[in-house]
This record gives structure tokens, C-alpha cells and sequence, in this order.
């Protein structure tokens, strides 16, 4: 998909230039995360999302050529109905299915780190950072950590990586 040729006024189309921003998480959010877990000797553990891009849902209808080789009428096209690498809203709308996913979970997003998920019940707390696709998890509650990963295994194509020893180019 060539997002660069993006264009809004076709009619039909709602092509808002709002929701192409999509948050990556702080450093200073993982460096605390990371403090936390080495201070309480937390056992940390790192997931990756396999085609994060493509489970994106789009909220506006979006309209792309044929690829070469698939139509040669060029007076057709095809709708898009999820997100595609390329499209310039594809990181923002990948980050709002996986909020949304997260909040039927009962995960807290930060006001002050939109990456920065957290679930508390008395004293049972686990942490988790979104980085684009990477996902970081720590906690005293391990229940809460295989829900999550259960979760996210059936809702995405989910790498589990095991204990975590390198995340966005630090060595843990």
C-alpha cells in the first residue's frame, strides 16, 4: 500500500488526517519498569506480536489499486477492510485495537505513558510496556501475566520469547 499517495476529498472516502499518531513507549517508563521488577526480583518476560500492523481495524473506508498482476481494468479497486503495512494510519490503528483489547482485560492505561499498562488488586500488581510490537511484562501476580498471555495468544499471532534479556537494543 503506498500511504504516501494517501489522499483526502475522494468522494466516498472519510480520510481524516487525525489518528495517524501512535505512541511508543518512554524510556524513562521502561527504565522504571525494569527497577521495579530488579528491586522485587520479579521474573520478567517478553512477547512479540507477529504482523502487528495487519490487525488493525479501520475505522474509514479506504480504497487501494489492484497490485500489478491482479486486475488489468484499471477502473476497479479493492476496499481495504484492516490495516495494511504502509497505510499512514496503520500504527494508530493497530495501538487502538490493542488498547481496546486490553481494557476488556481490565489493564489500566497510564495518563502519563499511553504504553504503560498496569493491574492492581490489593496488594497483586503486574506491569506491562507496549513498544510498537515488543511487549514487555513483569508483576508479583503470575496469574495475571498467563491470563494475559493466553489472551493475547488467541486475539493475535503472539510470539512468546520467554524471560526477557533484550528489549528495543538494551541488554536486560
Amino acid at each position: 500500500v503506498q500511504g504516501h499517495r494517501q489522499r483526502p476529498g475522494v468522494p466516498g472516502i472519510s480520510y481524516e488526517v487525525d489518528g495517524l499518531y501512535a505512541a511508543v513507549a518512554k524510556a524513562t517508563t521502561l527504565r522504571m519498569v525494569l527497577a521495579l521488577a530488579a528491586s522485587n526480583k520479579w521474573k520478567m518476560y517478553q512477547l512479540d506480536i507477529c504482523s502487528a500492523y495487519l490487525h488493525g481495524e479501520l475505522n474509514e473506508e479506504i480504497y487501494v489499486q489492484p497490485p500489478p498482476g491482479r486486475h488489468n481494468d484499471s477502473s476497479k479497486c479493492l476496499r481495504l477492510f484492516r490495516s495494511l503495512y504502509g497505510l499512514r494510519q496503520a500504527a494508530a490503528q493497530w495501538q487502538s485495537t490493542y488498547v481496546n483489547v486490553m481494557r476488556q482485560e481490565n489493564w489500566v492505561q497510564s495518563q502519563a505513558d499511553p504504553c504503560l499498562f498496569t493491574r492492581f488488586d490489593g496488594d497483586k500488581v503486574a506491569f506491562q510496556v507496549l513498544y510498537v510490537d515488543d511487549i514487555t511484562l513483569t508483576g508479583n501476580y503470575a496469574s495475571y501475566l498467563t491470563a494475559l498471555k493466553g489472551k493475547l495468544k488467541t486475539s493475535f499471532n503472539t510470539k512468546d520469547l520467554g524471560k526477557l534479556s533484550h528489549f528495543v537494543g538494551m541488554s536486560v
